[in-house]
């Protein structure tokens, strides 16, 4: 006998209406709960997300109870953070990863999703730049975790040394410079403004690049054998001399 059934039957020989009506929702509800989430979670098929495997409907990985460490900016990461506002970057980038098993998976790394974002992290952050479109990928977890510091020798300021960014600096800069050239397709514009008449990055360029890799610096989740992806070497003509010296040319 079909147990849905009986208990439908059973709610229609209720006395009072509004008890009918309680009950009937309650019904839906639990049906619901058990069709939509609960079924495809034990028994549903499987469907691939950033490179591997997982159910349609997914439990929270373990790495999202890492304890978080919130790390204050230095300087120079907070006048980046001005450049990235006053640049517009906020206009077409978010910094928030959602509590959606797709999302967790884009953005992650070497098979581990990336942890969604929490709101301790936004502790330094006012105004807050979580964004609402998303024309260009998420920002929340391009950075790394902070393993020091170091004196800039241009400024003389302390600033933090990271380790375990998803991109190396100099992919930063070249991406700035020119976003067709890493990534083809990109509606990214370039920003010549960053860089002197020599292509080289100005101090404001640093500073973004020092903000962007403070980003998502309160969790240490990617693996420890994590390298930076590195930009592509610049192909030189054959008989070019190559000069390792950083002034620019007389």
């Amino acid at each position: 006998m079909n147990p849905f059934r009986s208990i439908w039957n059973w709610i229609l020989r209720l006395e009072y209406d509004w008890v009918k009506v309680s009950a009937g929702i309650t019904l839906f509800w639990l049906i619901g709960l058990i069709g939509l989430v609960l079924y495809p979670y034990f028994v549903g098929g499987k469907i691939t997300l950033g490179g591997h495997k997982t159910k349609m409907v997914t439990l929270l990985p373990t790495n999202q109870k890492v304890p978080l460490k919130v790390v204050p900016y230095d300087a120079q990461e907070l006048r980046g953070r001005q450049v990235y506002v006053s640049e517009g970057c906020w206009y077409c980038h978010t910094q928030t990863i959602r509590t959606i098993a797709v999302e967790m998976a884009r953005y992650g790394a070497g098979g581990i999703w990336a942890p969604y974002s929490r709101a301790q992290e936004y502790e330094y952050d006012w105004p807050q730049l979580m964004g609402e479109h998303r024309h260009g990928p998420d920002l929340a977890r391009v950075g790394g975790i902070v393993v020091g510091w170091k004196r800039d020798p241009r400024t003389g300021e302390m600033v933090h040394i990271y380790a375990k960014t998803k991109y190396s600096n100099g992919w930063q800069y070249a991406h700035l410079r020119d976003p067709r050239s890493l990534v083809p397709g990109s509606i990214m514009p370039q920003f010549p403004n960053l860089f002197d008449q020599y292509g080289r990055p100005t101090q404001r360029c640093r500073d973004l690049v020092a903000y962007l890799q403070h980003l998502g610096s309160a969790i240490d989740w990617r693996p420890q054998t994590y390298k930076s992806i590195q930009p592509p070497p610049i192909p030189i003509a054959p008989g070019t001399a190559v000069s390792s010296s950083p002034s620019p040319p007389k």
